[in-house]
């Protein structure tokens, strides 16, 4: 019984954060006509305003909005490439966040790129061996190293959650030192749009957490 509720409590914990965070990134994701620009707009306007000249604006697959520093392109999923809601501008903005990291060269963040393959390539390996591990303690007949295979397997699922977590500090730079100073500046947001965009941008850079705590778990999502 109480290894069940460790379960349960487990599982909770590592899917709850991922659903916070898209439930607040559709809770304001309405079209509203208040706001001038759609995200890929206000996507463009941002980079013509830091004059990043080399950065482009190109559509992404659902919930795949991210800046790629290696083609310099501002990827926004459809629905916030199009629509002129809050969650748009304030996703855009934070993306565009990453592309001012890039060209002030932002600590860290050259590296991040390579920090995320190294998370795929532990969790991979985890993968592996955790399916592995009942077939290795039946050849060998011995399950004490069947248990020490499933151990290597947890220890690259927690190492690739450790990994992932080292892109947090960038992630919430990109949205609290320049995305929120960002739509500040904005003067169509009012109070209340700036306290419902620190939740969006809050959730935009926890995207990180609950990608690394989902990392943990066997055959869980992949970034």
């Amino acid at each position: 019984m109480f290894y069940a509720i460790f379960a349960l409590l487990f599982l909770a914990l590592s899917v709850l954060p991922g659903m916070w965070t898209r439930l607040t990134l559709a809770r304001y994701s309405a079209p509203r006509k208040d706001i001038q620009f759609t995200g890929e707009e206000f996507a463009n306007a941002l980079i013509s305003k830091f004059k990043l000249h080399n950065v482009s604006v190109e559509a992404a697959p659902n919930n795949g909005d991210h800046y790629d520093p290696t083609d310099k392109v501002v990827r926004l999923s459809p629905d916030r490439m199009k629509t002129n809601s809050l969650t748009a501008i304030a996703v855009a903005a934070h993306e565009v966040g990453h592309a001012l990291q890039d060209a002030t060269q932002y600590p860290g963040f050259s590296a991040s790129s390579k920090v995320r393959v190294a998370a795929h390539h532990f969790r991979q390996m985890g993968t592996w061996v955790f399916v592995l591990a009942p077939v290795v303690a039946l050849i060998s007949k011995n399950p004490i190293i069947g248990m020490i295979t499933a151990a290597i397997a947890l220890m690259s699922y927690f190492l690739s959650a450790a990994v992932h977590l080292f892109n947090l500090p960038i992630e919430f730079d990109a949205s609290f030192k320049r995305a929120l100073p960002i739509l500040e500046d904005c003067e169509y947001l009012n109070e209340s749009d700036l306290k419902a965009a620190r939740k969006i941008l809050r959730a935009a850079a926890m995207t990180y957490v609950a990608g690394a705590l989902l990392n943990i778990l066997p055959f869980g999502r992949r970034r």
